[in-house]
């Protein structure tokens, strides 16, 4: 019987067999885009949107296609890189030994057909596995000197990661001496957050008027990215794998399972998974995995499926690594856990752009340690599509650390006295007429008041967040009670806030004081694509902002720029540079910025200067190239070219291939200069 995944990448794999070489390339750029924007979430900023099913369909689709069209292959594909860049509190380490991420079998099939390649790749008969537990939580690397700890690393990209070295001498069964000093030890494991600890973390974050961490995995991987971290010391850490045991082969350690009895024996035995075993049978390894299974359940700490891995260390070698992916060892994914509860009630919630967001309150119940209690609903024709009722008995998803979701409603449980869902006609906070807008994503239910409170409320939050100014200390209460007490009525009366402001609050100490106005005036130093990011323009995310300050440098430019201006760079369509045009051009917005910059704001030029043989010249590409269209705007951009996507009387040159269309038309109308591929080869290449 197909299950969800089956039946998606069925869908999925009928829909793009028939795909020609353009469409692979459109959706090779558009899945690359999409996987990049969910690697920067999860590894970088410890907050996914998006199941890890979800992920992984999204990265196979991308990896067969690669197959299918090897030479569409990107050398900056996600199928080759690991993870994301580093964060800029903490000081790049390069690692001695690549830190590579596994690839995924998502059922039976997969595995068995994983056991079959190694087989014939080694030209063996049977193979021996050593399997163990997956955990769900941050990748690590420790370094051993002298039996002394030196380093702990992240993950990073799995070449370079963060040096988080402090941090990681907080957890307390990392041991920072070890029973060997002959020669350094270099070794990978997961630190994790226990079930009970992350619901005590939560409960002090409620109480301070924090955010409620998602998951586990995400408080785990946020503890230790933080400076000076103090929940660092709630974390267990568990060791899987000896980096570099080819330096230490007098100790004979040629197999995985006398790898993990050989740091057992140096201090490990506290952080070895004990449900470790080595197989040799598709058989004995699907009995491992539904064992596995049943005791997810009664582990204190979240896990997502198995590790299998050759057990003979000179296979590895043998068999190498496939970009990112080690070919010697897999992930054997769980299912998303599903778990059935009642749908009791419904709110509506309002953001910070004014679009109204059902919220489903559920029967508590608890999935993988978190205990879940609202549900996302998305929008009202997701009520209607999957026919939601109050009173329903629903089964809803949970993978990974995203918000859980309704899978479907029990129909067949209905009692009769379920009573169907009734969107709100009026603003929640403001009580204003909502207004329908209708656009590529469907219907939007929003508000239309930009004096809403709750706008207000959501707009401060998401100016002050992480990627945004980064101003620590104001969580949702407090933010509604400095717009109570009159204190701000914008973003930009934060930075006329003092301690006579702050004295007004009870619970308001002079460390808490104190750090607060430290964190306001350390934020008037940002960069230009921050500070347009926490702006909140409607459709300008973090990677759009970046680029809007690369392409402007300084505000003064960005904020007097045209809609043509907006509509000439690549990535920005008709809709969102119509939302920047209109954002600059009103009198409030024009008046918020004016005062932030007033009181000490100084958003910091991202432009770089390119001396080649294109700097300064407006390029655009047309028709089809031999090169992918990626790799020919990498290698413009590294000539000091700027990419355009659409023709003006400003665009300098118009690089045409086969079967261009009115671009080069319109090209030759207004005059602008036409070349074909081979002469932007040369000029590159002489560049």
């Amino acid at each position: 019987m197909l299950n969800c995944f089956d039946i998606l990448y069925f869908i999925w794999y009928n829909s793009t067999t028939n795909m020609n070489k353009i469409e692979a390339q459109k959706k090779i750029a558009a899945l690359s885009k999409e996987i990049e924007k969910h690697n920067i979430l999860y590894y970088g900023q410890d907050n996914p949107i998006i199941t890890d099913f979800e992920y992984d369909e999204l990265f196979r689709q991308l990896k067969e296609l690669e197959e299918k069209h090897p030479e569409l292959k990107d050398k900056n594909s996600p199928t080759i890189n690991v993870g994301t860049t580093i964060q800029k509190e903490f000081t790049p380490f390069k690692h001695p030994f690549p830190m590579f991420s596994l690839a995924n079998a998502m059922n039976e099939e997969d595995m068995a057909d994983f056991i079959q390649k190694t087989k014939k790749e080694l030209g063996v008969s049977q193979s021996e596995f050593a399997v163990s537990l997956k955990f769900d939580g941050l990748a690590i690397s420790l370094i051993y000197e002298k039996g002394k700890l030196v380093v702990g690393s992240t993950r990073g990209d799995g070449l370079t990661g963060e040096n988080i070295t402090n941090n990681i001498k907080k957890i307390k069964n990392i041991p920072n001496e070890i029973n060997f000093t002959k020669q350094r030890v270099v070794l990978n494991g997961e630190v994790v957050m226990t079930f009970n600890d992350f619901e005590e973390l939560n409960i002090q974050r409620e109480k301070l008027g924090l955010s409620l961490l998602s998951s586990p995995r995400n408080a785990a991987a946020g503890s230790l990215r933080q400076i000076d971290s103090e929940t660092s010391s709630n974390l267990l850490f568990f060791a899987y794998q000896l980096a570099n045991h080819q330096e230490l082969s007098a100790y004979h350690l040629d197999t995985q399972e006398k790898q993990l009895s050989f740091l057992k024996k140096i201090g490990f035995e506290n952080n070895l998974n004990r449900y470790h075993a080595v197989l040799k049978s598709m058989p004995a390894l699907t009995k491992y995995y539904q064992k596995c299974l049943e005791v997810r359940s009664s582990l204190s700490y979240a896990i997502d499926g198995i590790v299998v891995k050759l057990n003979v260390a000179r296979q590895w070698q043998l068999l190498g690594e496939a970009g990112k992916r080690p070919r010697y060892a897999i992930a054997w994914k769980f299912p998303p856990l599903i778990k059935e509860t009642r749908l009791e009630k419904v709110s509506f919630q309002v953001g910070r752009t004014g679009v109204i967001t059902p919220v489903g309150h559920v029967f508590p119940v608890l999935i993988d340690g978190a205990k879940v209690q609202r549900v996302t609903l998305h929008n009202e024709q997701e009520i209607i599509k999957k026919d939601l009722r109050l009173g329903d008995k629903i089964e809803i998803i949970r993978s990974g650390d995203v918000i859980p979701k309704i899978l479907r409603a029990l129909i067949s449980k209905r009692s009769g006295h379920e009573t169907k869902i009734v969107f709100i006609k009026n603003c929640p906070s403001c009580k204003s007429s909502l207004v329908k807008d209708e656009g590529g994503a469907g219907i939007i239910i929003r508000c239309p008041n930009p004096h809403c409170s709750a706008q207000v409320v959501n707009a401060i939050r998401h100016f002050v967040s992480k990627d945004a100014m980064d101003i620590d200390g104001l969580g949702r209460e407090f933010v509604e009670e400095l717009l109570e007490k009159h204190i701000i009525n914008n973003v930009s009366d934060l930075y006329r806030i003092n301690g006579e402001d702050l004295d007004k609050f009870d619970r308001m100490g002079e460390k808490l004081k104190s750090n607060l106005l430290s964190s306001i005036e350390k934020s008037k130093n940002i960069t230009l694509s921050k500070f347009i990011y926490a702006l909140g323009i409607k459709g300008v995310g973090s990677k759009i902002a970046k680029v809007l300050a690369q392409n402007f440098g300084v505000l003064e430019k960005l904020t007097s720029a045209t809609k043509e201006d907006f509509l000439n760079i690549e990535d920005i369509g008709e809709v969102v540079a119509d939302n920047i045009w209109s954002y600059f051009k009103e009198d409030k917005n024009k008046k918020i910025i004016d005062n932030l910059l007033r009181y000490g704001v100084d958003p910091q030029s991202e432009q770089v200067t390119i001396q080649g043989a294109l700097s300064g010249m407006k390029l655009l590409f047309t028709g089809t190239l031999t090169l992918s269209r990626r790799i020919a705007k990498e290698q413009a951009q590294k000539a000091g070219a700027e990419i355009v996507s659409s023709i003006s009387k400003n665009t300098d040159i118009l690089v045409a291939g086969e079967n261009a269309g009115s671009k080069l038309k319109k090209a030759e109308e207004l005059g602008v200069k036409v070349i074909d591929e081979e002469a932007f080869m040369e000029i590159i290449s002489d560049a």
